[in-house]
């Protein structure tokens, strides 16, 4: 025997809860993009902190050979050198006479300071390395 329900048997949706599947993709939708936002944002700024890094390194690898090429074919003289690596590090070398200060022993060395610049105007980012060298009369044989 087959039953048959009328329409008035059947149950009956209350009217607040029409809509509550739209209204969970909506909210779910929205906590997916914040988050897509902040993920982005993490990624971005992982770039650019390894773009950072990069050029942090290569900066320190000039100035060690700047330090390098004192005395070989940048003169050991007193003064100030500057000039470019052709890739957007700019850099000056200076150097001075050494002073050790009073009640030590007198040394001839010069004080050789390398410093690189990069960036622009605005946000422009250096480093410098010092060091001492000995003048060309204390250097070993």
């Amino acid at each position: 025997m087959i039953v048959i329900k009328s329409w008035a048997a059947w149950p009956r949706r209350s009217r607040t809860n029409e809509g509550f599947t739209l209204l969970e993709v909506v909210v779910s939708l929205a906590i997916l993009s914040l988050s897509l936002g902040v993920l982005y944002h993490v990624l971005a700024n992982a770039l650019g902190n390894e773009s950072y890094a990069e050029t942090l390194n290569r900066a320190r690898l000039v100035a060690q050979g700047l330090v390098a090429r004192v005395g070989v074919d940048i003169p050991a003289n007193v003064g100030e050198t500057s000039g470019d690596d052709g890739h957007g590090l700019r850099w000056r070398i200076s150097r001075k006479a050494f002073d050790p200060g009073s009640g030590r022993a007198a040394i001839s060395a010069i004080e050789v300071s390398a410093e690189i610049f990069w960036g622009d105007g605005t946000a422009e980012k250096s480093i410098r390395l010092t060091t001492l060298r000995l003048a060309d009369g204390m250097r070993p044989r």
